[in-house]
């Protein structure tokens, strides 16, 4: 009888459900060996339901943080985002007053093969990440952290937090908010920083240690209600490695601020059209990702930036609207002569701001000349 490789077997059971991989441990030792490690390389704690007891949780904790077990996980996601509904601040650093939190804070550094590691607080908590552990897992590709605010106290290099990409995110907005230097920057790439209370400031993760230069992410999306020139001009400036920057937020405070001592290697950058006048000059960027927008308020960023021809991909979204009333692309092209690569994004409704005598007079074939009349405005397209 032909024999299966382990191998083979650990390709099979890699597809296989969780519950049903149970079973498949209990078959014999040879089945034991090869499926235990899949069984345990992603687990999740939570902690939001209220059904198991203290002593469950802690039955729980004990085994997966053991010395046979804890080795083996690979992604642990940790839920304490409805724990208790918390309604008040709370701080989450050395004295937690929930045993639960307190056992779980306790039982990270314990899994110290971890990949992927995801941990939601609840929206009111202040967390102290600087005592959470997480200096131990030396092998992190993947951190999210999900709190109401987040700090840190000062650490000594050798006590940093070390991930490949880290999340960042938060739903207050008058709490602290400190964190980056707790983190080693120096071999993360992706940085993704989310600032979910509209009322949060952007950049007052930032203000800070504002001499310290942020050397490592070559890539910064920063996710929050409102940003201005000066914010955008200070994440430019305090992240000089970064060459792909992702800003999700309505600008305000359009005041100009002076670029000429702000040089960045920026090769793609993706928001807000109003941004664009302060991007361009003090960069080199060839790509753009813009947010919805109309095309005469894309032509009026452009144009304030001046001629660039470094641009060569572009990738604009336009309504339906924008699309049949833009009569005028090509004076857009003038301002970037040498976009190869042009990516033309269309929702599929109308406009609820559109009128009635608009959607009823645009036919096809309209419509089609309206696009026609885009993507033939740029000379040197070749991809569309």
């Amino acid at each position: 009888m032909l024999e299966i490789p382990s191998e083979l077997w650990v390709e099979i059971f890699q597809h296989i459900p969780r519950r049903s991989l149970a079973s498949v441990n209990s078959v014999s030792s040879h089945f034991r060996d090869i499926s235990h490690p899949l069984l345990f390389k992603e687990v999740n704690v939570n902690a939001d339901n209220t059904k198991p007891s203290t002593e469950n949780l802690s039955a729980r904790l004990f085994f997966l943080s053991s010395d046979e077990t804890a080795p083996l996980v690979r992604h642990l996601k940790i839920s304490m985002a409805l724990l208790l509904n918390w309604t008040d601040p709370i701080e989450i650093s050395s004295h937690l007053f929930d045993p639960r939190v307190q056992m779980i804070v306790r039982a990270i550094p314990c899994f110290r093969n971890l990949c992927i590691l995801t941990c939601v607080f609840p929206g009111t908590s202040e967390v102290d990440l600087s005592r959470l552990g997480l200096s131990a897992l030396k092998n992190l590709d993947e951190l999210t952290i999900t709190a109401g605010s987040l700090f840190c106290t000062e650490v000594p290099h050798a006590m940093k937090i070390r991930a490949k990409s880290a999340s960042i995110i938060s739903f207050g907005a008058h709490g602290r908010l400190r964190f980056l230097p707790v983190l080693d920057l120096s071999g993360m790439r992706p940085l993704r920083v989310a600032l979910l209370d509209k009322e949060s400031l952007s950049t007052r993760w930032l203000r800070d240690d504002v001499d310290l230069m942020y050397n490592g992410p070559h890539k910064l999306s920063l996710i929050c209600g409102a940003i201005s020139f000066a914010e955008t001009h200070r994440v430019l400036a305090r992240f000089p490695s970064v060459r792909i920057l992702y800003i999700g937020a309505e600008v305000h405070h359009l005041a100009h601020v002076p670029t000429d001592h702000l040089t960045s290697p920026l090769e793609s950058f993706g928001g807000p059209s109003e941004l664009l006048p302060l991007v361009l000059p003090a960069t080199g960027c060839s790509t753009l990702r813009i947010q919805p927008c109309s095309g005469e308020a894309l032509l009026q960023a452009v144009c304030t930036a001046g001629y660039t021809p470094s641009v060569t991909t572009l990738h604009i979204t336009l309504s339906l609207t924008h699309v049949y009333e833009w009569t005028a692309p090509h004076e857009l092209f003038a301002f970037l002569p040498c976009v190869t690569s042009l990516q033309l994004t269309i929702p599929s409704r109308w406009d609820t701001r559109t009128p009635a005598v608009l959607v009823h007079t645009v036919t096809p074939n309209t419509f089609m000349q309206a696009l026609v009349r885009i993507f033939c405005a740029p000379q040197a397209l070749r991809t569309l």
